[in-house]
């Protein structure tokens, strides 16, 4: 679930409540410790078209169960080489 805002023509917002449902694995009758889990992550976002054909993403989560990661942050980023055609 989440919701997306567009702040300008080059810009855009989000937040995001990421949820996994992890059933338990069994292994040889055996069900291994930690696997059924429920991973929650609240993801902060925003996005940016810095000029032709750049765009910059930032992504920042905060995990909120126990077995999900404590933070996550994620930079990526994107460029159009010109194809001359």
């Amino acid at each position: 679930m989440g919701a997306f805002l567009a702040t300008s023509p080059e810009t855009s917002l989000r937040a995001v409540l990421q949820e996994n449902f992890v059933q338990s694995i069994r292994f040889h009758d055996v069900t291994l410790r930690g696997s059924d889990t429920v991973q929650s992550i609240l993801t902060f976002g925003a996005s940016s078209i810095l000029g032709r054909g750049v765009l910059v993403d930032l992504q920042v989560g905060i995990g909120l169960t126990t077995f999900a990661p404590k933070y996550t942050v994620i930079l990526s980023g994107t460029y159009r080489f010109g194809t001359g055609l």
